[in-house]
């Protein structure tokens, strides 16, 4: 009886160790399960990104497991790549409801809280696909905040990225965008996210092409198929054959354009819907240029339907546009016109819509927090070094007093105050240099402003109207020999007024001034005034001249063309030398000529080339002006300004 109440309370014992050890067994089988499910969900989205259907099937069975599992990060990520799926079969509401539900089982754990920025910056570029910009901006702003401020160690070149393809959608100008393409594009680097440097290369191939710059936009678009490629991203090279098939139409060969839309078209399955309607109006544009308007018909009805169904107003005035010159290609001039006519008056609204400015707002309220935090974060450090500095004084004043007496203690104390009686000074005398920069930077950003906006009423509301009264003109027929030569001398005039107005709106603001590119704006000035012309004009640039704040730039350039201007007039040369440097803040411009020379001390010769207009611009910009120049030995005119980089 002894030994089995032993051999009872040994199974006991045995059975007491057990049990915890088999609750422990069974929690890590549960930990290799939902480790082994989250890295099957990451390939079925990688697997099936091009197979959206196929992915939606394999993904239903993965949320049924981690439903089994009650495992609600594996049952958020199920439903954010169901969303994502959803995203590129164009079922938008949906995804954006999928997308919420995923926020609601990534907040129930400490793991899936980190997603949020993610799952934030898909619903922005959600709504971007809708065509509701503001909100796509919103959820962008709102996942970078959040990404800064509770993981700032966490990669977020993606919705960099995003916020550039809302702003290049609307139309900002092109350094905006840079900035946020600079931010993704150093991460991406740094990260080896080869998809989104495809992206990025597409979208700095986009803004490129914007400005004028087709050669290098064809170099990122091409290097956007090679980084597509070795992604695997079949999407992405589709996007970037497009924008190469839309670089040779802008060049002038629809036949090279319709050899890369043709190998899209080839691959069309993997796109989202609107990269495909974006494919079809690019191939009726090519097809239009080969002058087969016929072709291009279907194309551009199906367009313009579209834009209707999804009452999107930026869609519809591009294909106004596109149903203009169809028309007018197949010879129905009165269609042609309604519809250019339509095209003008909707561009007109869409000019001045809200939502642009809202979004705009948005995006410069963003920039400015940014810039508040870095001013406050250094206020701070600057605090923080300042109370160290005046412990460690009083420290070492304790110290000395405790040396040298009272007396020394007394002169130290006196020239402490002096010091900071001068430094008090010196700040209050800075300060009000200051207040007078910023109140004449306002001043002549207002005046550049002003200038912009002008230049485009001329080019874009006065050019638009001439260019539908030439349309018109094109709807006269029947006409004798007479009211022929009348039309085509009203023809004629027509487009010497557009070109007048090119030219005036070039004058008062050239466009590579708006983009911050001085040695552009400078070349193309030196080319139209050495044309044609019994001497020479060249340009020497040195330095990173995107850094100079816009502050300096239309103050420059007037100078630039002044003190050419007068060599051009006065000098007699036979050659001019402009040269730019940009260096560790420091702006130096030089115009040299060999002509004729003048005496500085001679009154009129001075008045004569403006010299002191010229001085006056270069004191306000706070800079330093030196003339080299006698009778015969040619003109050498010197500005120094030193800068803050902006």
């Amino acid at each position: 009886m002894k030994h089995h109440t032993l051999k009872l309370l040994s199974l006991l014992a045995f059975l007491f160790y057990l049990l915890p050890a088999a609750a422990q067994v069974k929690r890590n089988v549960a930990a290799m399960d939902t480790a082994m499910l989250t890295a099957m969900l990451d390939t079925v989205w990688l697997e099936t990104v091009n197979v959206p259907d196929s992915g939606l099937v394999e993904l239903a069975q993965y949320e049924v497991r981690s439903r089994t599992l009650g495992f609600s990060y594996g049952l958020g990520k199920t439903r954010m790549y169901q969303a994502l799926l959803l995203n590129r079969m164009s079922h938008y509401d949906t995804a954006i409801g999928l997308l919420s539900a995923a926020m609601t089982e990534f907040d129930r754990t400490a793991r899936g809280q980190e997603e949020m920025p993610r799952l934030l910056s898909q619903t922005g570029n959600i709504y971007l696909s809708k065509g509701a910009y503001e909100e796509g901006l919103k959820f962008q702003l709102k996942a970078l905040d959040i990404a800064a401020r509770d993981y700032p160690d966490m990669n977020v070149d993606y919705i960099y990225s995003n916020v550039a393809a809302i702003l290049a959608t609307i139309g900002r100008p092109p350094a905006t965008i840079r900035h946020y393409l600079e931010q993704a594009e150093q991460m991406a680097f740094r990260y080896r996210n080869f998809y989104l440097m495809s992206t990025l290369e597409n979208n700095k191939g986009t803004s490129y092409a914007q400005t004028g710059q087709h050669d290098s936009s064809l170099l990122c678009f091409r290097r956007a198929v090679m980084f597509s490629r070795s992604s695997c991203r079949i999407d992405n090279e589709c996007v970037a054959l497009i924008n190469i098939g839309d670089y040779f139409l802008k060049t002038g060969a629809p036949d090279s354009a319709l050899h890369y839309l043709y190998e899209a078209r080839e691959k069309a399955a993997y796109l989202s819907m609107a990269a495909r309607e974006r494919l079809n109006i690019s191939l009726a544009m090519a097809y239009m240029e080969m002058g087969w308007p016929q072709k291009a018909r279907p194309l551009v009805l199906q367009s313009y339907q579209n834009a209707l169904d999804k009452r999107d107003s930026v869609a519809l005035r591009e294909a106004y546009r596109d149903l203009s010159r169809l028309y007018a290609d197949l010879n129905d001039f009165k269609k042609g016109y309604q519809f250019a006519w339509d095209y003008i008056v909707l561009d007109h609204k869409l000019e001045g819509r809200a939502t642009v400015d809202n979004i705009n707002q948005l995006e410069l309220d963003y920039r400015t927090a940014e810039k508040e935090k870095e001013l406050i974060s250094k206020r701070l450090m600057i605090a923080r070094q300042e109370k160290a500095l005046a412990s460690r004084n009083t420290w070492l004043a304790i110290f000395i007093g405790g040396i040298a007496g009272l007396c020394l203690l007394l002169l130290l104390f006196r020239s402490r105050y002096r010091s900071r009686q001068k430094l008090l000074q010196a700040r209050l005398h800075d300060m009000e240099q200051i207040a007078q920069i910023e109140n004449l930077k306002a001043t002549i950003q207002g005046e550049a402003q002003e200038r912009i906006r002008i230049a485009r009423e001329l080019h874009d509301g006065l050019g638009a109207m001439t260019s539908a009264a030439r349309i018109n003109l094109g709807l006269l027929k029947h006409q004798d020999a007479a009211s022929a030569q009348v039309v085509q001398s009203t023809a004629q005039l027509l487009d010497e007024i557009s070109a007048d107005l090119r030219f005036t709106a070039h004058n008062m603001m050239p466009q590579a001034l708006i983009e911050k590119d001085l040695p552009k704006a400078v070349a193309t000035f030196c080319e139209y005034v050495g044309r044609n012309k019994p001497f020479t004009i060249s340009l020497q640039a040195f330095g990173p001249f995107e850094r100079l704040p816009q502050f300096y730039l239309l103050g420059i350039y007037r100078i630039i063309q002044e003190l050419v201007h007068n060599a051009e007039k006065h000098a007699g040369a036979s050659s001019i030398l402009v040269q730019l440097s940009y260096t560790d803040d420091l702006l130096s411009v030089t115009v040299e000529d060999d002509g004729r020379g003048f005496d500085l001390s001679a009154e009129p010769s001075r008045k004569g080339l403006g010299l002191d207009s010229i001085r006056s611009r270069v004191k306000s910009l706070g800079g330093s002006l030196t003339i080299d120049t006698a009778p015969g030995k040619g003109t050498s005119v010197v500005i120094d300004i030193h800068t803050k980089s902006a």
